[in-house]
């Protein structure tokens, strides 16, 4: 679903936007948020956050995506964020 791919990016590109956070490179499908963009928690959070509003969906349960077992994961890239998306909205 490249609807789901390209509202994605963009959405990050506009947060990074207005956080002031300068990009050396156009965010790709293998983007990681934290190693790449530099995002913490909190901006992890915003980010779920728009993706949910963006989509009309209260909660898509990301907490399947951002934890493994009782463990945070470390970062997640783009496509992780696409793929879980596409997949809770089919």
């Amino acid at each position: 679903m490249l609807r789901v791919e390209f509202s994605i990016i963009t959405l990050i590109e506009d947060l990074i936007r207005d956080w002031e956070i300068t990009l050396d490179e156009p965010i790709t499908l293998e983007t990681r948020l934290v190693a790449d963009l530099g995002f913490s928690s909190i901006d992890i959070v915003h980010t779920v956050v728009a993706i949910e509003e963006h989509f009309g969906r209260g909660r898509l349960g990301f907490e399947e995506l951002l934890m493994h077992g009782d463990q945070y994961v470390s970062d997640l890239t783009v496509g992780e964020l696409v793929a879980f998306v596409e997949r809770k909205l089919s």
